[in-house]
């Protein structure tokens, strides 16, 4: 099953913190394929809003500063696609480790000292 948009973009600014952990070598380098995947997705999902943004501003898809008042109706259509297009599947598929095994790699290394928020991606991210 695949992750939600909503699910990427909630966890946009936490997972660079994460992937900053210290991790055996083997895991680090597959977090580090792992997270060009989701920069790939993030960036196609800033173009898919800009795009639903444009469309509702009836101007050109890649036209800069385009702005909608939230109220007018095509805000407030524009807001309702965005909202359902938040619920679709993304391309990014869970990572394969299970959570444990994420869990062990961070705490077995000293240095590692993870904000609780970060920790949250964990069940986005990672099976049981």
């Amino acid at each position: 099953m695949n992750l939600k948009i909503k699910d990427l973009l909630q966890t946009a600014q936490l997972w660079p913190q994460f992937v900053k952990l210290s991790f055996p070598v083997r895991l680090a380098y597959e977090l580090s394929s792992y997270s060009r995947k989701i920069e790939e997705e993030l960036q196609a999902i800033d173009t898919a809003r800009r795009r639903l943004i444009c469309e509702a501003a009836g101007v050109d898809e890649g036209t800069e500063n385009v702005s909608l008042d939230p109220n007018s109706e095509a805000g407030k259509k524009c807001q309702q696609d965005f909202a359902a297009f938040l619920e679709t599947d993304s391309d990014v598929m869970p990572f394969p480790k299970r959570r444990m095994e994420i869990l062990d790699a961070i705490e077995n290394n000293p240095r590692n000292n993870p904000a609780v928020e970060v920790m949250a991606i964990l069940d986005i991210f990672f099976g049981e």
